[in-house]
């Protein structure tokens, strides 16, 4: 486990199935994640995506308070090639932990975890345009834009472009906000 100011860092656990279905069948979170129709999700399907995660990131973290353990806010991953030293980050916040702080805190986690623990080169993720807030958070952790995929995804009637940010290691190593000792929580 691993802590930040006020996030818990930690594994999926069974329990925190419910807060993944509301993940995955919330209607705000559909628009600035999912390329495809957003729709429900049965639970055949959430199974299946938490499946995926476990199979094809090489860090999943569950993010909840440390004041309340029990609160899920979210999750954070890597997904890549450790051999090509570069993965995109994934996080996705439940209603309850946005507009709080806690995405910039979990961003800034991942990506010094990425580059001083996961000997990693090079960070990048994926930004619906319109996404202002997450912009903002990806920028303040040192993430610049890289791509601008014009009317990549069809969201609300309109297509929207696939903005693509990234981070170097060279980037990170220059910036002084990165460079306190991660804490780690021994059981």
């Amino acid at each position: 486990m691993f802590t930040t100011n006020r996030l818990l860092v930690r594994a999926y656990q069974d329990s925190d199935y419910s807060s993944f279905q509301r993940m995955y069948n919330d209607a705000s979170i559909q628009q600035t994640t999912n390329p495809f129709l957003n729709q429900p999700f049965p639970d055949s399907a959430v199974d299946v995506e938490i499946k995926k995660l476990h199979e094809t990131t090489m860090f999943l973290g569950i993010l909840a308070l440390k004041s309340d353990p029990n609160q899920l806010l979210g999750c954070v991953y890597l997904r890549g090639d450790p051999g090509g030293r570069s993965a995109m980050l994934g996080i996705t916040m439940l209603p309850d932990g946005q507009g709080k702080g806690y995405g910039t805190e979990a961003t800034r986690f991942m990506v010094d975890w990425a580059f001083r623990m996961g000997g990693l080169h090079r960070v990048w993720l994926s930004v619906f345009e319109g996404n202002d807030r997450a912009v903002r958070v990806y920028k303040k952790a040192g993430f610049v834009k890289e791509v601008h995929n014009r009317k990549q995804n069809y969201v609300q009637g309109k297509w929207i472009a696939d903005i693509w940010m990234g981070i170097l290691y060279e980037d990170w190593e220059k910036d002084p906000g990165y460079h306190p000792q991660l804490p780690i929580i021994s059981p």
